[in-house]
């Protein structure tokens, strides 16, 4: 018999795990009782959930459900047979077990294994001395023309070298997302700690973007549980979205009134000034979860905060160079002007593509997240030279699949496993070229829903609701 929560105290041995089934499972579905499902053992992870790594969001929405592919693509080999031993409870039983078969998951996990005796999940650091090398070159350029143009009076110098920094935080960016998703050194701590350096510079939290990341991968486009995608009150992509909804990441109502409506009636024409900004809210976010979240919670909390403190030091040194006001504002608005384009990289992938409700897993369902996944997700079709502009993000739907591959892996893997992989099992591998992606698919998705926005009824605002303006 499947042991009820009480019961399920201690871990029991090998032998004496208790047979589950299916719907078992599927009722320990909720935050103070949560099981999951992973290679057909059963595990009770409620008490794991405010601590777990990854953010407690994710262990949330897969409650009650198999979270197997998941789980082994985000966590390396050592951690798969050693973490989740402590919280086992029972395992499935036979019948369970043959719903949960597929040829799909089968042939997707044997390419993980052909991919590990590839070696293609080994880093080559060579290649990663020479990307640092070229990206701090970037950063020494743009000190060099914002010194020379203030000494000189001459401000297209100046905007150069601001965009110049623009450039180095995009280009930085992507060395902070490999360093996330731990596929450089594949050691959880290491690669945190070659992080630090990474949010001196940049500016942003590496634990915030690990929670937030992480959850929009496991919830590619989900209308109410990516926060990647719920950017109320200045965009929204789908109808369902006006019509007001729940965040299970910010556990938060998202309302869609009159400032909402107007907001998103424009959203075609403010889209490329919203990214500008979308950093100032990477900053608000970061600060949000260093000085509110639990410490404990908080991986290496001192360092990061110092970090980011550092960030500012580093930034203002820059920006003191200039002898003018006006000329640093011009020099920051053109930064942001610049690193907008990594946000419009990390958007592009997704709002060109369906979006849907709930978590996107069912019961008994063992190839949701794969389906999901090809779904949601849109490959930038370009030339390898084009590669370091796009650092990773033009193969978004085999770092998706495969997060913890190298970047610089990713293209032969496209190449070699996922195409036909695709083509084996009758999936749509949807691939655009950026310009085509931007100008053919994002933007008139955004005027087409910025148009049926404005016949929404008027509500209540999320914004109102906010700042206590709605009654």
């Amino acid at each position: 018999m499947c042991p009820t929560p009480q019961t399920a105290s201690k871990a029991p041995s090998a032998k004496e795990l208790p047979l589950c089934t299916l719907d078992d499972v599927a009722k320990h579905n909720k935050e103070d009782d949560a099981w999951i499902i992973l290679d057909g053992l059963v595990y009770d992870v409620t008490k794991f959930i405010p601590d777990h790594p990854g953010g407690e969001i994710i262990l949330k929405g897969l409650a009650g459900m198999d979270a197997t592919i998941p789980f082994t693509q985000f966590h390396p080999v050592h951690i798969w047979k050693s973490e989740p031993s402590r919280f086992l409870v029972g395992k499935l039983e036979k019948d369970s077990k043959k719903i949960l078969k597929s040829d799909m998951v089968d042939d997707f996990r044997n390419i993980q294994s052909q991919m590990r005796a590839e070696g293609l999940y080994d880093t080559n650091y060579y290649w990663y001395v020479g990307l640092m090398t070229w990206i701090f070159s970037i950063l020494g350029a743009c000190i060099y023309f914002v010194r020379k143009g203030s000494s000189e009076n001459d401000l297209l110098q100046v905007l150069l070298g601001g965009g110049l920094l623009g450039l180095f935080w995009q280009q930085l960016a992507f060395v902070g997302h490999d360093l996330g998703h731990n596929s450089v050194t594949h050691v959880r701590n290491n690669d945190w700690s070659l992080g630090m350096p990474v949010v001196v510079f940049f500016g942003i939290s590496v634990q915030w973007w690990k929670r937030s990341h992480n959850n929009h991968h496991v919830f590619s486009n989900s209308i109410d549980w990516d926060q990647d995608i719920q950017h109320l009150p200045f965009i929204a992509l789908d109808k369902r979205i006006m019509k007001g909804f729940h965040s299970f990441y910010y556990d938060f109502r998202f309302n869609f009134g009159r400032i909402e409506r107007f907001l998103v009636s424009w959203q075609h024409v403010i889209f490329y000034p919203v990214m500008m900004v979308a950093r100032f809210n990477m900053y608000f976010q970061s600060y949000l979860l260093a000085f509110l979240m639990r410490h404990d919670a908080f991986v290496g909390w001192w360092f990061e905060v110092g970090a980011l403190g550092l960030h500012w030091v580093y930034y203002l040194w820059i920006l003191s160079h200039i002898p003018r006001w006006d000329w640093i504002l011009y020099a920051v608005i053109m930064a942001h002007a610049v690193v907008a384009l990594i946000h419009i990289q990390i958007t592009l992938s997704h709002f060109a593509m369906p979006f849907y409700e709930g978590t996107g897993y069912k019961k008994g369902d063992k190839e949701a997240w794969i389906v999901k996944q090809f779904e949601t997700t849109m490959d930038v079709d370009c030339s390898t030279w084009l590669d370091w502009f796009h650092g990773g993000l033009q193969f978004q739907l085999v770092h998706h699949l495969y997060p913890r591959i190298p970047r610089h892996n990713l293209r032969y893997v496209r190449d070699k496993y996922i195409l036909p992989f695709a083509k084996k099992h009758g999936l749509t591998y949807h691939l655009h070229t950026f310009p085509h992606a931007i100008f053919s698919i994002l933007l008139p998705r955004l005027r087409n829903e910025a148009y049926n926005a404005s016949k929404i009824e008027f509500k209540n605002s999320m914004l109102g609701d906010m700042f206590n303006m709605n009654g």
